[in-house]
């Protein structure tokens, strides 16, 4: 074979490879469109059936804030999972003029008006001497969440004594995972998509793979993750020069008149809601005892009182948030905060 042939064959082996690269090429360009159209089209039928699953609590208060309006109040956060839209404008207030006295905690705190009783009652009898208070509880959160803000925002506000208020939202079941894990799947490339129904629609079935049978979901936080998280915050808010006080949950749930409401996500059997929340109670004495640290025993005090004043003077019906007007809840909260502050020293 003279050498013209063996180009020739060359020539058309090259233009054989070219035609099957080309060939692959448009293959591949149609495969991507296809799979493309496919989400795309996947996209609008979820959105057009209503489905939308964020990694946000569903409720935070027993009727109150409904879907929309946690929608509207809160926004996502890769550490701390959801904060309120003036979070951060808020913490930068607080950086920049620092209180003596920071409440930390979810929506008892958040959504409770403990703090404005706390300022008249230490404004009484402390005048101008009196701390002032404030306060950063988000609705809904855990002591991951807790462990998390002490962590990144607290330490950088500095306040004098910081309270730990945290309870129930740990013994919820919440998503089917625990917080933590929650807080693995936030990333920078979850937050560019996590508006999409497709990415949420994926992120619930790896919810719902991971846990199958909701018998054998896991509280948000373990009792150990609990007592732990709480140590975490003890020893960072020491470090920073921050007196902490830990505060126990108190409750206004009697055994078999626990709300049903709490039995559609919250829990695995009602039966459970009190010893439930007394374990995690008993924890957080525990802690504070073998962490040497300020407790204020709200949990014991409200036990002390009239089982039916609590019940019905005190507490909203969820038996978890407070009532609020003056001589009600939240009011005898702030002075047994304030007797706890005065017996540990921490004002004014």
């Amino acid at each position: 074979m003279n050498n013209q042939a063996v180009k020739k064959i060359d020539t058309l082996e090259a233009q054989q490879a070219t035609g099957a690269k080309a060939s692959w090429w448009a293959l591949a360009l149609v495969m991507l469109i296809g799979f493309s159209a496919a989400l795309i089209l996947f996209e609008i039928g979820l959105r057009l059936i209503g489905f939308q699953s964020r990694l946000f609590p569903e409720k935070i208060e027993f009727g109150w804030p409904n879907p929309q309006v946690l929608e509207n109040l809160y926004q996502p956060d890769d550490q701390l999972l959801w904060v309120p839209k003036d979070y951060q404008a808020h913490i930068d207030e607080l950086i920049a003029n620092p209180p003596g006295i920071l409440l930390m905690g979810d929506s008892c705190t958040q959504f409770g008006t403990y703090d404005e009783f706390l300022s008249q009652h230490l404004n009484q009898e402390f005048g101008e001497q009196a701390p002032r208070v404030d306060k950063v509880g988000v609705g809904g959160w855990s002591t991951f969440q807790g462990l998390q803000q002490m962590r990144r925002d607290v330490v950088r506000i500095k306040p004098k004594v910081a309270t730990i208020y945290y309870g129930w939202n740990d013994h919820w079941i919440g998503f089917g995972v625990q917080d933590k894990v929650i807080a693995t799947l936030r990333s920078p490339l979850y937050s560019l998509l996590e508006d999409l129904r497709t990415a949420q629609f994926v992120t619930k079935l790896y919810l719902l793979a991971s846990q199958s049978d909701v018998s054998a979901f896991p509280y948000r936080v373990s009792e150990r993750d609990y007592a732990d998280n709480l140590r975490g915050m003890i020893d960072v808010a020491r470090s920073a020069g921050i007196s902490p006080m830990l505060l126990t949950a108190p409750s206004g749930h009697v055994v078999g008149k626990e709300p049903e409401y709490l039995k559609r996500r919250h829990l695995k059997d009602l039966s459970q809601l009190v010893p439930l929340h007394q374990r995690y109670v008993q924890l957080t004495r525990e802690v504070a005892q073998q962490s040497g640290v300020a407790l204020c025993d709200l949990a014991a005090e409200f036990e002390k009182l009239p089982s039916d004043e609590v019940r019905k003077k005190y507490f909203n019906s969820d038996g978890i948030h407070l009532t609020k007007k003056p001589g009600e809840g939240y009011d005898i909260l702030s002075g047994m905060l304030l007797t706890c502050l005065k017996v540990n020293q921490l004002v004014p």
